[in-house]
């Protein structure tokens, strides 16, 4: 059971007693069958190549649980498991995709809040994690960029390993043509949590500070 009110949109699969890969789920890994792939948060890789029944059964998680295959990152016999879910929420989070432009006047994401942290990755090739939020980047361009794969310090705005995009009332844009965040034609999902939410977990108002 995931206990949330919608189905999962982004899933995070751990093994606790066991060393093993952490397994992502995102919904828009794939337009027909996201349940069918996965990437790994310890790694560059794209997603992987259909897993049929391995991952998550086949078996999209509509519903009140989420259903599990054989592999032993999210199953394996006597591991104990932890899971993070997640669903889009107005005006909250939002989790979706984005197809590369390759150039430095990148492409508008509309989440329809200003977002406090941002995660970019590559779906159908080889490239980093990349992580960037409003604390450690305070104005436009963010690139102060963290990778979830790597053990390195961050990535300075510019650098070779950095992200760079506007962090906008409404979205983010991209700001380089960079093949890690905007390659012509590459495809890209994103994860998105709001700075000052309009609306809280339960559907209501957000107090003001």
């Amino acid at each position: 059971p995931h206990r949330l009110t919608q189905d999962p949109e982004f899933v995070i699969f751990k093994q606790r007693n066991n060393e093993d890969d952490w397994r992502i789920f995102h919904k828009f890994l794939d337009d027909d069958e996201p349940q069918d792939y996965y990437l790994m948060l310890q790694s560059t890789n794209g997603k992987s190549a259909d897993q049929n029944q391995s991952f998550m059964n086949r078996v999209p998680p509509t519903g009140p649980v989420i259903h599990l295959g054989t592999d032993s990152a999210i199953n394996g016999n006597t591991t104990t498991m932890v899971c993070y879910s997640w669903h889009s929420v107005p005006g909250l989070q939002k989790f979706g995709k984005y197809t590369g432009n390759g150039d430095a006047d990148g492409p508008f994401v509309e989440l329809g809040f200003k977002p406090a942290i941002v995660w970019v990755k590559r779906t159908d090739s080889t490239e980093q994690w990349y992580i960037t939020d409003t604390e450690r980047d305070t104005v436009n361009v963010t690139g102060k960029s963290l990778r979830a794969q790597t053990s390195a310090v961050e990535a300075s705005v510019g650098g070779s390993n950095s992200a760079t995009w506007d962090i906008l009332s409404n979205g983010f844009k991209l700001r380089d043509s960079g093949v890690g965040s905007n390659a012509s034609g590459g495809t890209y999902i994103y994860c998105a949590w709001a700075e000052a939410p309009s609306i809280d977990l339960y559907g209501g108002g957000a107090n003001a500070r």
